[in-house]
């Protein structure tokens, strides 16, 4: 359907709007807006004149991280657009330019409009997000970077999509595969076995073992096992980041945490989940934590409340029944500036006063999304069969 005929060239890295251009005339499209960019490319909106219809455009903006888009394609294609992912349509060349041509998913801003999400919409939200990683993970496919900003949601229309496959890779059921290690290697453009034309991207580079970021995943959105970057990871990495969208929903605090680096996210996991939980999760993988003093776990429900009270315009000044944290509590308090003088402890009151309607179930699906051993975190199908998803997943026709 669409193609491209325009030979090699010089390549500068600053034309992505020209080569974009190009496409356009050749395809009886039309620029309307530039959607986002990035480190590896930019996103535009594209209407196709003959037919109206909208499509969503992605241009690899830097030659070195081609290999990036690569491999998206590689998923895309293999996923075909099901179970809440986004459909490739085509892929083409301009001169040396991988371009990306995809439906286009109008959605809106979950930290916009999550304050007036009620929680049957915070449920199928995430039930979306589940069947979607059930999906890939039944494909043997790990998408790495999963957070708000991947999963888009129209609010309109009740309708979902999973984005952004470039640092998803594959892995074999039953044999853990080994930790992706940055790797100084790119492929050439001109390696001699490739067959590219300016039109489409050839088997052969389809088919290369691909070199993927070593750094997967967004701050804060991380578990534990990428964070101390052990040689062993899992589609588990898919549900920690999952259960950190869950808690940020519950919460009503986007983002939810923002560590300034690894170790700093290790100890926001201690002061939340307790240090003996981190502890044996470390020990499990082989490492021993030395940490002084011992912090216990939180409760996630009380943890949510009071974010949410909070978010949701509660004063914490200091007037308030919650006035004094305590020692439980004073290191998370510590990395969320809102809570300074509010106590995840002793919030019965602050229920009374601003009830959430927030029941336990909730938070016992979100304690095994966010456990710590990657080992015993459930799992996407799991999770979808869990009692509070379960009888929308019994009335859901798709299967896995």
């Amino acid at each position: 359907m669409f193609c491209t005929n325009y030979g090699p060239s010089v390549f500068t890295f600053m034309d992505v709007a020209l080569d974009v251009k190009r496409f356009c005339v050749s395809n009886k499209l039309r620029i309307i807006k530039c959607l986002g960019s990035g480190g590896f490319g930019k996103v535009y909106l594209m209407q196709h004149l003959p037919s109206k219809r909208f499509f969503a455009l992605k241009a690899c903006s830097r030659l070195t991280k081609q290999d990036v888009f690569v491999n998206e394609i590689k998923m895309l294609k293999l996923l075909s657009g099901k179970c809440n992912t986004i459909r490739l349509l085509a892929v083409s060349r301009i001169r040396f330019r991988i371009l990306l041509l995809m439906d286009y998913f109008p959605y809106d801003s979950l930290s916009e409009i999550m304050h007036s999400m009620n929680f049957e919409e915070i449920k199928m939200y995430m039930y979306n997000l589940l069947v979607a990683l059930s999906y890939l993970h039944a494909n043997g496919i790990m998408h790495r970077d999963v957070k708000p900003a991947n999963f888009l949601y129209n609010r309109n229309i009740r309708k979902y999509a999973l984005i952004d496959f470039g640092f998803a890779e594959h892995y074999k059921r039953n044999q853990l595969p080994k930790f992706s290690m940055p790797s100084m290697m790119q492929w050439s453009i001109s390696d001699r076995q490739c067959k590219c034309s300016v039109q489409t991207v050839c088997n052969h580079c389809l088919k290369k073992r691909t070199a993927i970021a070593g750094n997967m995943g967004t701050r804060g959105y991380q578990s534990l096992e990428i964070l101390i970057s052990v040689p062993l990871y899992t589609p588990a990495v898919d549900i920690w980041a999952a259960g950190i969208v869950f808690i940020t929903l519950l919460s009503r605090t986007h983002p939810f945490w923002v560590p300034e680096n690894d170790l700093s996210a290790v100890g926001l996991m201690i002061s939340l989940f307790g240090t003996r939980n981190v502890h044996d999760a470390l020990a499990n993988l082989g490492y021993k934590l030395v940490s002084q003093p011992v912090y216990p776990s939180l409760d996630l429900k009380k943890v949510c409340h009071t974010m949410s009270w909070l978010s949701c315009g509660g004063s914490d000044d200091g007037e308030q029944p919650l006035t004094v944290s305590c020692e439980k509590c004073a290191p998370a308090m510590r990395h969320f500036p809102k809570t300074k003088y509010s106590c995840f402890c002793r919030n019965e009151e602050l229920e009374r006063t601003y009830p959430t309607g927030l029941k336990t179930l909730p938070f016992d699906l979100l304690r095994k999304m966010l456990d710590v051993n990657y080992q015993t975190r459930i799992s996407a199908g799991r999770a979808l069969r869990h009692h509070l998803l379960c009888s929308i997943f019994k009335n859901c026709p798709k299967k896995f």
